[in-house]
């Protein structure tokens, strides 16, 4: 059985984070494995607490997965310390994990910052250039580049820093706008591509990390990116449809 690990930070909800990794891994017949680097306090409405864990408790559980499995591919969600940052980077490098998927979660959808001072330096010195895939949001975008996304072609500009930066494949997802409709850019440095879908009333928590969690699903499969990236979005538009909107905050995506 292909294998998929999520390093990332705890949900009690189960609507993103490790969780919702979790559970989409499971719907494409993965082994799911998990790694959390923090352990947060929210609900659909807001994120109450972020709770960092220690390094040294951060390094024991992922010398305690390389002892027993081999990891096809791996992804990142939220991570709130620089330190965690570094300690899952030298992982990446010293087992060769290739298919690595970044989803730079630096605010909640409820609007809260998840990141402290440093981590987003770090990110990008240190995992960025280890990265197959990263999938920003047009504000993550933004931070990670400095650029002001207005059009396509700042879109583009910023995919090129982030290229320059050290990642292959970058995805800016555009699900956070108020827009008709939902416009997804790619590129590879080769293509630039554009995926767009109607957008589905509502507002929904974790869409990003289904979508990430998706794609690192396909590369551990052996899908090619831009394969694993259209099954990602159409499971996600899928799960959006289904979503339960039984909360009192944001809908929860069903998968």
């Amino acid at each position: 059985m292909k294998t998929a690990l999520s390093f990332a930070g705890s949900d009690p909800t189960s609507g993103a984070g490790i969780q919702l990794d979790l559970k989409v891994f499971n719907r494409f017949g993965l082994l799911g494995l998990t790694v959390i680097n923090s352990i947060t306090a929210q609900n659909t409405r807001s994120v109450k607490t972020v709770y960092p864990l220690p390094k040294k408790i951060i390094e024991e559980q992922l010398t305690s997965l390389a002892e027993d499995f081999k990891i096809d591919a791996a992804k990142t969600g939220m991570i709130y310390t620089a330190y965690a940052v570094e300690v899952f980077a030298a992982f990446i490098q010293k087992h060769r994990i290739t298919h690595l998927v970044i989803d730079p979660v630096l605010v909640s959808s409820t609007g809260r910052s998840l990141s402290r001072k440093g981590t987003i330096d770090a990110l990008k010195s240190l995992l960025m250039p280890l990265a197959e895939v990263i999938t920003p949001n047009i504000y993550e975008a933004e931070v990670l580049t400095g650029i002001k996304i207005k059009d396509s072609s700042t879109i583009l500009a910023a995919m090129e820093r982030l290229r320059e930066a050290g990642a292959e494949n970058i995805i800016i997802t555009g699900g956070d706008t108020e827009d008709e409709w939902v416009i997804d850019y790619f590129f590879n440095g080769d293509e630039f591509l554009r995926f767009r879908s109607k957008r589905h009333p509502g507002s929904y928590h974790g869409t990003g990390c289904c979508f990430s969690a998706a794609i690192t699903a396909g590369l551990a499969q052996g899908l090619d990116v831009l394969t694993s990236v259209k099954r990602a979005r159409r499971f996600v538009n899928k799960a959006i449809r289904t979503a339960t909107k039984e909360t009192s905050g944001l809908g929860l995506l069903m998968v």
